[in-house]
C-alpha cells in the first residue's frame, strides 16, 4: 500500500468517522441546555453507553492496525497491545485484571461491564454517568453526585474509591489517549518504506 493509501484510511476511517462519531458526543455532552419552568440547568448527556462500547470495539480495531493482522483468534491480543500502547497507566491497569474479558466483553456481548461499574462521559468536570452491572434497575441515566466524581482523571479506565462502584470508564480521557495512540501508530506506518493496512474482512 501507498503511504497515500495510509492517509487515505486514516483521513476516512479513523481521524473521519471513529473521532468524529465520539468528539460529537463530547462535544454535546459539554452543551448545558435550559428547560423553561426548572431553576437547575439540565445536560444532554451525550451516548456514555454507545461510547464505551465503541472505543472498546475501536481498542481492538486499531490493535489489528498496529499489529499489521486480524487473523481469527488473535482479538484479545489485539486489543492488548493498543490498549497497552495508549500509556504506562493503561498497561499497568491491564496487568490487574483481565480489561478485554471484564470491559469489552462485557460491554459487546452483555451489554454490561462485568464488574461493578461507572460511566462518566467528561472528566474534569464530571456531571453524568451511569452505574452499570448487578441489578438492571442501576442501568437508567442518572446525575452523579459529587462523592463520585472522578476528575479529572489521568487516565480513562481504573478502580473508584467509591465502594457501591468497582471501575470507572470516562470516555472523554479514554478518548483522548486513544487518539493520542492513532497517531502513533499513523506515524509508525507513514514512516515505515513499505506500509501496509490489513482487511479485517480477511
Amino acid at each position: 500500500m501507498s503511504k497515500q493509501g495510509v492517509e487515505r484510511f486514516f483521513d476516512d476511517y479513523v481521524f473521519g468517522f471513529i473521532f468524529s462519531d465520539i468528539e460529537r458526543e463530547i462535544a454535546l455532552a459539554k452543551s448545558d441546555i435550559e428547560i423553561p419552568g426548572k431553576a437547575q440547568k439540565t445536560y444532554k448527556g451525550g451516548a456514555n453507553f454507545l461510547c464505551a462500547l465503541g472505543l472498546l470495539c475501536y481498542t481492538e480495531f486499531m490493535g489489528g492496525i498496529h499489529m499489521g493482522s486480524f487473523k481469527k483468534g488473535t482479538d484479545k491480543s489485539r486489543f492488548d497491545v493498543f490498549f497497552n500502547l495508549m500509556g504506562a497507566d493503561y498497561q499497568a491497569f491491564n496487568q490487574q485484571g483481565d480489561v478485554y474479558k471484564v470491559f469489552r466483553c462485557g460491554m459487546v456481548h452483555e451489554y454490561l461491564v462485568k464488574k461493578n461499574c461507572v460511566i462518566f462521559m467528561l472528566s474534569g468536570d464530571v456531571r453524568v454517568g451511569v452505574p452499570i452491572g448487578g441489578p438492571l434497575s442501576l442501568v437508567p441515566t442518572l446525575r452523579v453526585s459529587s462523592s463520585m466524581q472522578v476528575g479529572p482523571v489521568q487516565y480513562g479506565i481504573g478502580f473508584l474509591s467509591d465502594k457501591q462502584y468497582q471501575y470507572f470508564f470516562v470516555v472523554e480521557q479514554y478518548f483522548k489517549d486513544f487518539a493520542n495512540a492513532c497517531r502513533t501508530v499513523y506515524n509508525q506506518l507513514m514512516n515505515s518504506p513499505n506500509p501496509s493496512i490489513p482487511s479485517p474482512r480477511n
